[in-house]
């Protein structure tokens, strides 16, 4: 099972370290974590993660894009990355949007453009 973590950035902060300590100590043949984050240059886990079997996606959130093209991005990304079984919302942006764009399809209806 994937399980992704929404987050600024994967750098040296407080969530960030508490994650990674969770995920070193996880069983990963079971739960995989994947990220998608807002930082586009190297962060201080990308590594660690990558190691561990961990993928980072990187998309600007909605504060930098309008609703329309957050909205498009996400459903974009879902249909793209199908193997993710859950999200962790770590931020407080949108959690709502994330699951409506996650479980029920009909909501990218308009999205069909790659």
């Amino acid at each position: 099972m994937n399980g992704l973590h929404v987050l600024h950035s994967m750098n040296c902060g407080g969530a960030e370290t508490l994650i990674m300590n969770v995920y070193k100590n996880i069983d990963r043949s079971k739960v995989q974590f994947d990220f998608l984050v807002n930082c586009f240059d190297e962060m201080y886990f990308e590594k660690e993660i990558e190691e561990l079997g961990g993928r980072i996606f990187r998309m600007k959130f909605l504060t930098q894009l309008t609703p329309p093209v957050y909205q498009h991005k996400l459903c974009r990304f879902f249909r793209n990355t199908k193997n993710i079984k859950s999200f962790i919302p770590t931020l407080k942006q949108q959690p709502e949007l994330f699951w409506i764009v996650q479980k029920e399809p009909v909501f990218c209806k308009n999205c069909s453009q790659p």
